[in-house]
């Protein structure tokens, strides 16, 4: 969606009423980022859009924080996960392959993954801990559709871990296994979400 229509949408939807509110922050890391409040702190959360080499679009990114910006353990969680994308796709591969090969009538390309996905952007977890769940979302461009997947616990060898040592918590006890990558398969014309099973 367009800047303008975005804003557009924004303003028509806005609270009059002073429970909610938005401010524009710069931020060392992100740049200019958003932050949508609430006299409830549940609901906030700041939204940025970052550049990364090789990839053309920018990245949505969005995160908890705190009114007064984004915490360094989130922050240390966005690099940590935008130095590899690769390893952050092989984590969501196996999920999303037959969703993919549905869509595309095609195999997900093995090496030359960019060629089919696009990551549109993620949500950081809380205090950027990778034993919470989080979300991220790709552009299947043969498709025109984007695929979110539900992060349940980060796995493997390119755990965000070696970038955030001592940072980590015990994993929760959530809705799927450890390491279980949940896609939620999103329709660009109609913006509706379905929760798909996945072993």
């Amino acid at each position: 969606m367009s800047r303008l229509l975005q804003s557009i949408f924004r303003f028509l939807n806005r609270d009059l009423t002073g429970k909610i509110w938005q401010s524009r922050k710069t931020h060392p890391y992100s740049g200019e980022m958003t932050y949508f409040g609430s006299k409830d702190p549940a609901p906030c959360y700041w939204e940025a859009e970052l550049s990364v080499p090789g990839q053309t679009k920018k990245i949505g990114v969005t995160m908890q924080g705190t009114p007064a910006g984004p915490e360094p353990s989130e922050e240390a969680f966005c690099r940590a996960i935008l130095s590899d994308l690769d390893a952050l796709f092989k984590q969501c591969q196996a999920a999303f392959a037959p969703i993919f090969a549905q869509w595309a009538r095609q195999p997900v390309p093995q090496v030359a993954w960019r060629e089919a996905f696009v990551l549109d952007g993620f949500e950081i977890p809380t205090q950027g801990n990778p034993a919470a769940s989080w979300e991220v979302c790709y552009f299947v461009e043969p498709a025109n559709h984007h695929l979110h997947g539900a992060i349940r616990r980060w796995q493997g060898r390119e755990h965000p871990s070696r970038w955030l040592a001592g940072r980590l918590t015990p994993p929760s006890s959530g809705h799927a296994p450890a390491g279980r990558v949940m896609p939620l398969m999103s329709n660009v014309r109609r913006h509706s979400h379905l929760p798909l099973a996945c072993e």
